[in-house]
């Protein structure tokens, strides 16, 4: 993959990216209603068993688009769509996460992360169709990004470019 060195355009898409970051963060981490982690008894014992979750894949997919097709559109473009910035960026912005396999790795893990604290947390659900919708968004913004450079004609470079190039 390639990394953009244009000292202004990489200082634009880093300022985006953080601030993607933040409003992903803001709607899956920190919504109104959101319960308090775990108290100490619960980790204590590990009682675990009040965590929402849904573990049979596609469960929630075919429950929205039987059932609730009004909310059906929202949520399965949504969940492609939210992590697509994240495939696009971060391997333009960072040479370390080029390869497709550690790109998807760490998407993977990330998207686990935050599905995990979810359930924990009760701020909604670990759902393994939000994993498949994140992760598929994810690699297509990846997959995007690489097209992209190839057509923007930016080049390979062996060494990652820092912020503070001087071009």
């Amino acid at each position: 993959m390639y990394q953009v060195s244009n000292r202004w355009l990489r200082r634009l898409l880093v300022s985006s990216f953080f601030i993607y970051l933040a409003i992903i963060a803001k709607l899956l981490l920190f919504r109104e209603g959101a319960s308090v982690l775990l108290d100490y008894e619960q980790w204590l014992w590990n009682d675990f068993s009040h965590i929402r979750s849904n573990l049979t894949p596609f469960r929630t997919i075919e429950r929205y688009i039987l059932v609730q097709k009004q909310f059906a559109y929202k949520n399965l473009y949504g969940n492609l769509l939210l992590f697509f910035p994240f495939g696009v960026c971060l391997p333009l912005l960072w040479k370390c996460w080029n390869r497709f396999i550690v790109f998807a790795l760490f998407l993977l893990s990330i998207i686990i992360g935050v599905e995990f604290i979810q359930g924990l947390s009760q701020i909604g659900v670990f759902d393994i169709d939000d994993i498949i919708l994140n992760s598929i968004g994810g690699l297509c913004g990846f997959m995007l990004g690489k097209w992209l450079a190839n057509k923007l004609g930016l080049h390979s470079s062996s060494t990652p470019v820092s912020m503070h190039s001087s071009q």
